[in-house]
C-alpha cells in the first residue's frame, strides 16, 4: 500500500489524487456511457447543483453486479474504488457545461456536505459518507474554473484542479464545492462521483439494492430498458 493511500485510509490525509488511474481504453468508454446515456438529464439533486446534468445510481453492496450489468463502462471504476468496509453507495455522473442562462457565471456546485442518501433514510439522518471518489472523465482544454474546493467546516483545507484521468479521494465529512465552469460551445466538464457509506442495519434496510434516479421522462427510461434488454439477449429488468 502506497504511503498516501495508507494515510488517507486512516484519516490522516484529507484527500489523495491518483494520476491516470485507468487505461486509455477504459477512459474512452466512459465518455459515451455518460453523455450518451438515456438517463442523462438536468440534475435531480438539489438547488446547489446549478446548471448541471447527470443521473444517480443508488445501490447496496449486494447490488453492485446489477450496476456493472447496466453500466458496463463503469465497472473498472467500481472495481477500483469500492471498499469492503462500505455497504451503500450513491453514484453520480456529473456534467457541467455551458452557462445555463445568458449572463450566468456558469454551471457550478455550491458548497455542501454530501448526504445524498438522506431522502431514503428520513426521518432518521444518515452519517456522512465514509469517503467520496471523483474521476475526471473529460476536462476541456482552456476550461476556466471547475475547481474542486475542500473545507473543514468553513476553513479551506485543499483544492483540486481537474485533470483528465485523475482519480480523487476525499474524506466524506468535508464541505466542498465546484467553482463556476467556463468552457467553449459544446464543451463540458465530465466527472464520475461516488459517495461511499457505512450504514447501520436500521438505515441500510431503507436503501434499495439497486435503482436509477433521473429527471428524464418515461420515454427516456423506456429507451434505456429496451437497450438493456437487447444487450442482455432479450431478458427484461429484474425489477
Amino acid at each position: 500500500m502506497a504511503l498516501d493511500e495508507w494515510a488517507f485510509s486512516r484519516g490522516l490525509a484529507l484527500k489523495r489524487v491518483v494520476r491516470n488511474a485507468f487505461s486509455p481504453a477504459q477512459m474512452r468508454a466512459l465518455r459515451p456511457a455518460i453523455l450518451g446515456s438515456p438517463y442523462l438529464a438536468e440534475n435531480n439533486l438539489n438547488y446547489r447543483f446549478s446548471g448541471t446534468r447527470g443521473f444517480s445510481v443508488v445501490f447496496r453492496i449486494e447490488g453492485v453486479d446489477r450496476v456493472r450489468e447496466t453500466f458496463p463502462a463503469f465497472a473498472p471504476y467500481l472495481d477500483h474504488v469500492l471498499d469492503a468496509r462500505c455497504n451503500a453507495f450513491f453514484l453520480n455522473p456529473l456534467v457541467l457545461g455551458e452557462a445555463p442562462d445568458e449572463g450566468s457565471t456558469g454551471a457550478r456546485v455550491a458548497p455542501h456536505v454530501d448526504r445524498s442518501l438522506r431522502s431514503y433514510t428520513l426521518p432518521m439522518e444518515p452519517p456522512n459518507p465514509h469517503f467520496v471518489t471523483v474521476l475526471y472523465v473529460e476536462v476541456p482544454k482552456g476550461m476556466q474554473g471547475g475547481v474542486l474546493r475542500l473545507y473543514h467546516r468553513l476553513l479551506p483545507v485543499g483544492r483540486v484542479i481537474p485533470r483528465e484521468g485523475d482519480l480523487v479521494w476525499f474524506q466524506g465529512g468535508l464541505r466542498h464545492e465546484v467553482t463556476a465552469v467556463r468552457v467553449g460551445a459544446g464543451q463540458q466538464r465530465v466527472s464520475l462521483v461516488c459517495e461511499h457509506y457505512q450504514l447501520p442495519a436500521a438505515l441500510l434496510e431503507r436503501i434499495p439494492v439497486f435503482t436509477v434516479r433521473s429527471t428524464r421522462g418515461f420515454e427516456g427510461f423506456l429507451a434505456a430498458e429496451i437497450e438493456r434488454a437487447a444487450r442482455d439477449g432479450g431478458g427484461g429488468s429484474g425489477g
